[in-house]
């Protein structure tokens, strides 16, 4: 992920259903120092379209947008958005 936010040819943004702990969910992921750089969609309980909505931000065609995900509802989502999705199944 820190290579893609160096590459200023890549967009990428971060999707999180979670609301309470959204902050810590980003900070697993990247260092607040380079948050400016995503384009960040809080689904809260809309995963559905958090997708369509990152989608738009990114402005890329679906089939140019790949999800990395831990969950089968965002699997899901990912695969309604008509997006690729690399699955990273995790405990939780």
């Amino acid at each position: 992920m820190d290579e893609g936010l160096g590459r200023p040819d890549i967009a990428m943004g971060i999707c999180s259903a979670a609301t309470k702990a959204f902050e810590q969910v980003l900070n697993s992921v990247v260092l607040e120092d380079r948050w400016g750089r995503l384009d960040v969609v809080k689904a809260g309980d809309g995963v559905d379209m958090v997708y369509d909505v990152a989608q738009e931000l990114v402005d890329l065609p679906p089939e140019k947008c790949v999800v990395i995900e831990d969950s089968l509802a965002g699997l899901r989502a990912a695969k309604a958005a008509g997006m690729k999705c690399i699955i990273t199944p995790t405990a939780s």
